[in-house]
């Protein structure tokens, strides 16, 4: 399960890094499942709001937080297979983008 979950880790980086330029930035992924992103274009709420409308599956990083922190979301990428992944990428940036 490691190589597989490694292996949708980086194809998640890669689609990120082709997709999002501007738009959310990953940080590294050294393990887990998901990852808290650094939001960059929106206000993390209305980010939020439009992913969930169009069935994308994202939380506000507010939803871990109490105190004050850059807008960001929590990002999951083990369930997927890399071609999803890369759709996904595709979809949000689609999204966000307006």
């Amino acid at each position: 399960m490691r190589k597989i979950y490694a292996a949708r880790a980086d194809a998640f980086a890669e689609a990120a890094h082709k997709h999002w330029q501007g738009l959310i930035e990953v940080p590294e992924i050294r393990a887990g499942m998901d990852i808290a992103c650094h939001l960059q274009v929106e206000n993390e709420q209305e980010a939020f709001a439009r992913l969930q409308a169009a069935g994308i599956d994202a939380l506000p990083l507010a939803s871990y937080c109490v105190e004050a922190r850059p807008p960001g979301l929590v990002m999951g990428f083990a369930p997927y297979e890399e071609r999803a992944i890369e759709d996904a990428a595709r979809a949000v940036a689609h999204i966000l983008r307006g």
